[in-house]
């Protein structure tokens, strides 16, 4: 079954899937902007800051508050961005396993928001930062962070493998993760470091309450993505009829029963299909391999 798991996670349909694609869609925009912009007028435009990127000052912020979603979307070093989605990528299928795809957005978002409130809340309180001018946060490393410790949190036992180092469990792994954040405060972007242990905060949290009783402390961010899913046109479908439905019908059954389990599992999570339902699966796999 690990190959539909992966399947669900990277396909077009899949949430891990839409949010490497809009980091990447914005990333791609931006530089090709940025680049014509600096060859014609020579000089770096600062309209993207001024709207996607999250301002440390209160009064800023008043004036943009989306951005505290837009800023976590949003890179403009090519590095800074292939590893912050291949750290997605990698944690984001476990996750996408354990939990299903509408939790991997409410997380991420819940990641990203927190992260962006620890930063803002240290810029306006450290001393540290009371000689430094106003900031500017951008990235998706708190929103990874919370997906990657609520994933270590639920399970923190549970083993991946690594090149040169074999099998390493999931509390190891996270643990480095946070380490090297915290070591690297002194020098420099301490305020994006500070974002990341917000994210890890928030993950943590939420996946060791998930794992202890069952409590969702993200049922809100759930509730309001499922608002917003179902704000959309309703499209007519075809309707096609068969003079000789026997053979065919069986057929458009099957397909509707595994379209309906794949969806499933793509919002639930495997362990939700009843007994029949995982019959199903396995029966239509062995099908398709005979």
């Amino acid at each position: 079954m690990s190959n539909y798991r992966l399947r669900l996670s990277i396909t077009k349909d899949g949430a891990l899937a839409g949010l490497i694609y809009i980091n990447i869609a914005i990333f791609l925009f931006v530089g090709i902007y940025n680049a014509i912009f600096y060859l014609v007028t020579d000089h770096t435009p600062l309209f993207f800051d001024r709207v996607l990127a999250l301002s440390s000052e209160p009064n800023v912020l008043a004036k943009h508050p989306w951005t505290f979603i837009t800023y976590m979307f949003y890179h403009l070093d090519f590095l800074h961005a292939l590893f912050n989605l291949l750290v997605l990528y990698w944690f984001g299928i476990i996750f996408v396993d354990f939990f299903g795809n509408t939790k991997l957005t409410s997380v991420y978002l819940a990641g990203g928001i927190f992260g962006g409130l620890f930063y803002v809340i240290a810029y306006n309180t450290l001393p540290v930062f009371y000689t430094d001018g106003p900031a500017t946060l951008l990235g998706a490393s708190a929103a990874i962070m919370a997906i990657a410790f609520g994933a270590t949190a639920f399970s923190p036992n549970f083993k991946i493998w690594l090149m040169f180092i074999g099998d390493v469990k999931l509390k190891y792994l996270a643990f480095a993760y946070l380490t090297i954040d915290l070591i690297q405060i002194p020098f420099g972007n301490a305020g994006g470091h500070i974002a990341h242990i917000g994210g890890a905060f928030i993950g943590a949290l939420w996946g060791y309450t998930y794992r202890k009783n069952g409590l969702n402390i993200l049922a809100w961010v759930e509730l309001a993505l499922e608002k917003i899913k179902h704000i959309r046109f309703k499209r007519e479908r075809i309707k096609v009829a068969y003079k000789n439905p026997n053979p065919t019908v069986r057929k458009v059954s099957t397909g509707r029963d595994l379209d309906l389990i794949l969806d499933k599992i793509s919002q639930k999570g495997f362990d939700s299909l009843t007994n029949e339902e995982k019959e199903k699966l396995f029966k239509y796999k062995n099908d398709l391999d005979s």
